[in-house]
Parts: C-alpha cells; structure tokens; sequence
C-alpha cells in the first residue's frame, strides 16, 4: 500500500501531491536544519500551553477550595515561567521562518530569471510580460508561504492540538467527548469553504495579472494610445478588470469571513454552544452533587 501512494506520486507530475513532495525535497529539505530549529521551539510553545492549561485548574483549586496561598505562588510563578519561555520560543520561530523564507524566496527569484533567460523568442511571443512579473512576485512567495504553512500546522497547530486535547481528556473526559461530538458537522462545513476559497484566490490572481498587463499595455504604448485615440477603450478594459478583481474580492470576504460569522451567530451553532455549556455545568456539578 505504501509503494502504491509512492508510486502515485511519481506518475502525477502535474498534482498537489508532486507539487508538495517538489516543494519540500526542492525547497525545504535544503533549509532542515532551520526548519528542524523552528520545528522544536513551535513543539516547546505548545508544550508551554498545554502545561499552563493544565495548571490552571491547580491554581484554582488552591485558591477557592484548599486556600493554599502558597501553592498559588508557586504555581503562578510556573505559568509566568512557561509563558516567557514560550514568548521566547515564539520569537525564536517567527524569526527563524522569515530567514529562511525570505532565503527560499531569493533562490527561486534567481532561478526563475535563469530560467527566463534560456527560453527562446517564440516562448516570449507566446506569453505577456506581465505573466513573467506576477510568476516572479507570486510564484517565489507561494512556495515559502506552503511551505512554511505546513511546518506550522504540523509543528504548532497539530502539536497543541494534541497536547490541549490530553489535558481535556485528563481534567474531563465527558466534557471532551462533548466536544468531539460538536466538532466534524463544522469541519465538514470548512472543508467545503476551502475549495472555494481556492477557486477564488486563483481568480483573484488571474484579475491582478490582467490589470498589470493593460496598465503596462497603456504607459508602453501611449503613443500609439493617443495617436489611434484608444483612451474609452482602454479604459473600458481597465475597468472591467478592476471590477471583475473587486468581485472576486467581495466574494472572498462573503466566503470566508461572512460564513465563519454566520457559523459563530447560526442557530445550530447556538444550539451546540448551549449543549456545551449545559455539559461543562453538568460536568462541574456532579462530583460535588456525588459528595
């Protein structure tokens, strides 16, 4: 089975998979000391966040229930310890990431324009200038952005994720499976938005690019513009391009901003937040009522 998924990298050139396994062997694997550096310290702030989570019901405790004001010394003085070593750590990644993100984009700057450089005419009579423009700017920065995008899901997201939902499973299980349960409806709901985000984003570079392309069209040729009198016209393809880029824009925003809201104030998600809230009391109220 695995020489399979392999093997199906291989072959599909042309897929995300290939594009993803290019990325991080082309890019990524060049820079792994970096990456493994920024790796470890986003694995250390999760770290922090999960113990300080865990802590806090201590420090409750000690204050409303065993009245321990020793304890709450203590166990403040370990959260602000945690707290700065993961500020620290923050700080050690996010620099660590821009170094070797703005390296990475350098490099494929460099040799995109080799590339350039070694097409022939006809490949040039083929394209637009401003295709070349919006691959050098887009192109070089997608790659860091993916790449960087992955090493923090898997380093920061992924690792808090499991550390939080260790200590929900350790404080209160009920209550974690509560949230398991409310979860996949929301993230069935994301999956689909994402998609469309992704169509959209690709029509938001594509207007960009076109809107280069006449406003490079216009100062090159402004001779021939003022000489034919083609001002209504260019500017009727100039406006058409910035209102097809606005479109795109409004869309973006009603898919990806207005839904998470919509979510956040819908019926059902008020529902689940009643559910919940009802379960964290429930939950609470138990040990004391067995007592």
């Amino acid at each position: 089975m695995a020489g399979s998924f392999f093997k199906s990298l291989i072959a599909d050139e042309g897929g995300t998979r290939a594009l993803m396994r290019r990325l991080l062997v082309d890019n990524a694997l060049v820079q792994w000391r970096l990456y493994g550096a920024a790796f470890l310290l986003m694995a250390l702030a999760a770290g922090c966040t999960s113990i300080a989570a865990y802590l806090f019901g201590n420090i409750i405790n000690a204050a409303y229930v065993n009245h321990d004001f020793s304890a709450i010394i203590t166990l403040a003085a370990i959260v602000v310890g945690l707290f700065s070593v993961k500020g620290f750590a923050t700080y050690g990644q996010t620099v660590m990431m821009a170094r070797v993100g703005a390296r990475i984009i350098a490099q494929n700057q460099r040799a995109m324009f080799e590339k350039l450089l070694n097409e022939g005419l006809g490949f040039f009579n083929a394209h637009h200038s401003t295709e070349f423009l919006a691959r050098l700017n887009a192109g070089a920065n997608s790659a860091t952005a993916v790449i960087n995008l992955l090493i923090t899901a898997v380093g920061r997201d992924l690792i808090s994720l499991v550390g939080l939902g260790t200590v929900m499973v350790l404080k209160d299980p009920i209550l974690s499976l509560v949230s398991v349960i409310m979860m996949p409806p929301a993230l069935i709901f994301i999956r689909k938005l994402l998609r469309r985000i992704n169509a959209i984003a690709m029509n938001q570079f594509t207007g960009g690019a076109r809107i280069m392309q006449t406003m490079q069209e216009t100062v090159q040729g402004i001779r021939i513009v003022k000489a034919f009198t083609l001002e209504e016209q260019m500017k009727a393809k100039f406006g058409a391009s910035v209102a097809g880029l606005e479109h795109e824009t409004v869309k973006m925003a009603r898919v990806a901003i207005a839904p998470a809201r919509c979510l956040r104030r819908s019926p059902a998600s008020r529902s689940r937040s009643a559910w919940s809230t009802a379960a964290i009391g429930w939950s609470s109220a138990a040990p004391r009522q067995a007592r």
